[in-house]
């Protein structure tokens, strides 16, 4: 081979090696540009909803909005979803790994939580029903400053005023009925994950607020019939009741569900990580939005009850005084008559005592006279012996004497 057939040998050696290298080089940009692309589109959106069809247990079928703003299902090597995730475990619910979909994630908490309930035990002084209820309802604890009420987990995950309020009566039962409230408290608690593990069906929440408008309508129709305001509270106070609408409301519920179950930075980091930033903003603007409204019928409530007092007050502020002067009014009375029943007390006991005394005197009088009765009727029977000896004397001498006469005129 001659020295010019040499030279250009080496060029096109030198100039595949740079091929090579360049395509090496763009390969690996390639993959850091996809790798942040993933990254970039994940911590937006969040991972989907549900596990889509892979042809490898290595991959995980991922939604990503490319740089051209086009939607597409695409194939992620599940280490880059691991890698996503290292940073953000949440150990109070045993979740350490990278979930395949939003679905499992809350599938795996659902299963935590149920395990985390059914396994209390009994104490000392409470029952498992009533460990049950201080969990999920909440319960009252003594302190120093007097008793004070903990939320349970069903508080953190009420989205209205009146499920609150219903949490909290069902918090204050007594323990004779907490195995009732127990497995009530927990259907609730199903209820909630239910909601957002069912497939979305449209027509569910509208048969949902039509009821809603109707009883709204039927109130405003006749405003004093409290049955009608009684369902109406049931029915916003039952909370969840089915299956989301459509795909974007079950994301920004499963992002309000989870996002509620714990306050802890770790928690709310991996709840952002798994349902994307996009959504747990808007999870959090509406569940702010929520509480105002909450915090917002709370205050008129309180206005309210502080207006009605008011009231009430002063109704029985002077209900109190015109009792009190009644009140002192009997007590002179009482007093009177109190005074008037001693002096009928001793007067009482005056004739007592004399009706004791003239009891004796009849009783002693009564012997004497007895006696003195008896010692006249044997004076008077001796005096009729002498009156009938005398009567008998007295006839013999008038017989004597008719005799006497007799002999005399005979004479």
């Amino acid at each position: 081979m001659s020295t010019l057939g040499k030279v250009l040998l080496f060029v096109n050696v030198l100039l595949a090696a740079g091929v090579l290298f360049l395509a090496t080089q763009d390969h690996a940009k390639r993959q850091s540009l996809n790798a942040a692309l993933v990254k970039n589109s994940l911590g937006l959106n969040g991972m989907p909803v549900e596990s889509g069809k892979s042809d490898s247990t290595d991959t995980v079928t991922v939604g990503i909005y490319g740089l051209d703003g086009q939607y597409a299902e695409e194939a992620v090597e599940k280490k880059l979803i691991d890698a996503i995730f290292s940073g953000v475990n949440a150990a109070g619910f045993d979740r350490s790994s990278a979930p395949a979909s939003q679905i499992e994630e809350v599938q795996a908490v659902s299963t935590k939580l149920t395990q985390d309930i059914d396994n209390l035990k009994a104490t000392a002084d409470k029952t498992v029903a009533t460990l049950q209820v201080a969990k999920l309802c909440g319960e009252f604890r003594q302190s120093a400053g007097g008793a004070t009420f903990f939320p349970g987990l069903l508080m953190d995950l009420s989205n209205t005023f009146e499920e609150r309020q219903a949490i909290r009566n069902m918090a204050l039962q007594p323990a004779d009925q907490h195995a009732e409230v127990a497995k009530e408290a927990k259907a609730r608690l199903k209820r909630h994950f239910d909601a957002v593990l069912e497939a979305p069906n449209p027509e569910a929440p509208e048969a949902a607020r039509k009821k809603i408008e109707e009883l709204r309508t039927k109130i405003l129709a006749a405003p004093q019939d409290k049955a009608l305001k009684q369902q109406f509270s049931a029915l916003a106070a039952a909370g969840p009741s089915g299956p989301c609408a459509n795909d974007q409301e079950r994301r920004l519920r499963i992002a309000q569900l989870l996002m509620q179950l714990s306050p802890s930075k770790a928690w709310q980091q991996r709840v952002a990580t798994v349902v994307g930033l996009k959504t747990y903003q808007a999870a959090v603007t509406e569940q702010a939005g929520r509480l105002d409204l909450m915090a917002q019928q709370t205050r008129d409530l309180r206005y309210s009850d502080q207006a009605s007092f008011d009231q009430e007050y002063e109704q029985l502020a002077s209900f109190a005084l015109e009792q009190s002067k009644l009140n002192s009014q009997q007590n002179r009375l009482v007093k009177g008559w109190q005074a008037q029943l001693a002096t009928d007390t001793e007067i009482k006991n005056n004739r007592v005592a004399q009706v004791a005394y003239l009891k004796k005197t009849i009783a002693e009088t009564t012997t004497e006279i007895n006696a003195k009765l008896k010692t006249q009727a044997e004076s008077e029977k001796q005096l009729f012996e002498v009156q009938r000896e005398v009567g008998l004397t007295l006839r013999e001498n008038g017989r004597l004497e008719e005799e006497l006469r007799k002999q005399e005129t005979q004479r």
